[in-house]
């Protein structure tokens, strides 16, 4: 009666980034072990939804497929919030074949200089192409697809920008947070 519905959990606190606004870098990195987000999902087996991500990389998890497939498996609908630079073909079509319900993109940028100085470690040409793959991939699907912006002082001016891009990568919605 009074239990969550919705839960977010951090899979991983490792990341292949160094974001300018990140504060990945004041907590413990490591991964939460398969055996304990089973035990999680089952405690709370009221969830309509379960978010995965959000401070580390969740596809760097070993195991992110089998949390993916055990939420999916109890009826809850699985959100997972990535960087986007492992969107590779291998990486994609294992996407394609889960049971993932929604996939968050972060980018701050709508450029290549602007997107590199925030997003320290990652290729703009390199993630915007496979989330195109990604996005033409998951084509007639009911997996929904979003871009996540942190909204920093360096890219206010480009929210317009942002727009333009999520759909010229075939992205249905932006969704702007602030830090």
């Amino acid at each position: 009666h009074n239990l969550p519905l919705s839960v977010q959990l951090e899979p991983t606190l490792r990341c292949n980034l160094n974001c300018t606004m990140c504060a990945r870098k004041h907590f413990k990195q490591g991964d939460m072990k398969l055996e304990e987000f089973y035990k999680i999902i089952n405690q709370l087996d009221c969830l309509t939804k379960i978010h995965l991500g959000g401070t580390g990389e969740p596809f760097l998890h070993p195991n992110i497929f089998e949390m993916i497939d055990y939420a999916s498996s109890k009826n809850t609908k699985v959100s997972i919030i990535t960087n986007g630079t492992l969107f590779n073909d291998s990486m994609i079509a294992k996407i394609s074949k889960s049971k993932i319900f929604e996939i968050g993109i972060s980018i701050d940028a709508v450029d290549k200089k602007s997107y590199e100085a925030i997003r320290i470690g990652a290729n703009f040409d390199k993630v915007i192409d496979g989330v195109k793959k990604l996005s033409a991939s998951l084509k007639g699907r009911n997996t929904h697809l979003f871009f996540a912006v942190i909204i920093l002082r360096s890219n206010l001016q480009m929210i317009p920008e942002f727009i333009k891009l999520a759909h010229s990568s075939g992205i249905s919605s932006v969704i702007f947070h602030r830090v």
